[in-house]
């Protein structure tokens, strides 16, 4: 495990230096294309988080109205 080289050590190494010269050419729409999958995966992510987390807040609620009920009676 010694001999492997930490990425994140900064030497770009030889493949690096070689790929250097290689240009892609790049559509002008590209990062707009990217933050549009980002933007949809981060909105379904929301969505499962919030199919996951709605029946434990509506649960919370049913369960806490009684007793807001209760209180509201006995400051009257």
């Amino acid at each position: 495990m010694a001999n492997q080289e930490d990425p994140a050590d900064g030497d770009d190494g030889a493949p690096v230096a070689e790929l250097e010269g290689i240009s892609i050419p790049v559509d002008e729409r590209f990062g707009e294309q990217v933050r549009g999958r980002i933007e949809r995966r981060l909105l379904a992510g929301d969505l499962i988080e919030l199919a996951w987390m709605a029946p434990f807040i509506v649960l919370l609620e049913w369960l806490t109205t009684p007793f807001r009920m209760l209180q509201d009676r006995q400051h009257r």
